[in-house]
């Protein structure tokens, strides 16, 4: 069992998914796996997966489906996830080179199930940081977890979240 999985859901990406990739694979922590789930793309999204999964074939998984929406694309990277944490990335995304050496030294203190890591959002030429970093919560049962995301106002986005495989399935 890997450490991590980590998924990303494509669609028509082909702008981003060099860099996004390139993060991933350039981890200073290396127990991780990548579930690349392409969603139906019709630009050269599929073509750039395939190089990387030939590149590195035992780090990358890919699954091709018709155009079901990102949801869908999660939940069927979720049924193949082997990795002990599952960190949700999208496709436009990418990550710095130690933030699974981060996430691994903050998941060493504490054994919960859910841990809210911080976040850096470019827009244009503005960075900006959503300040609630690396809270760990016991999410034992759902009404904790949707506890923790109405009253503490973590937004409903998945990638600055990672969740114990055990949680999610």
């Amino acid at each position: 069992m890997v450490k991590f999985s980590i998924i990303i859901p494509v669609y028509n990406l082909e702008n981003y998914l060099y860099r996004c990739l390139e993060s991933v694979l350039n981890q200073a922590y290396n127990d991780f796996e990548i579930i690349l789930i392409n969603d139906g793309s019709d630009d050269n999204s599929l073509n750039i997966i395939e190089e990387f999964k030939n590149q590195y074939s035992s780090k990358i998984k890919v699954i091709s489906q018709v155009n079901q929406g990102v949801s869908s694309a999660r939940n069927k990277g979720l049924q193949e996830a082997e990795g002990e944490y599952i960190i949700f990335i999208d496709g436009d995304d990418y990550i710095d080179s130690n933030h699974l050496s981060n996430i691994l030294e903050y998941i060493g203190k504490s054994k919960n199930s859910f841990i809210l890591n911080i976040l850096f959002v470019e827009t244009g030429e503005t960075t900006w940081v959503i300040p609630k970093a690396s809270k760990n919560y016991d999410c034992s049962f759902y009404g904790t977890l949707m506890n923790i995301l109405d009253n503490h106002r973590y937004q409903g986005f998945l990638f600055n979240k990672i969740f114990s495989n055990s949680v999610m399935n």
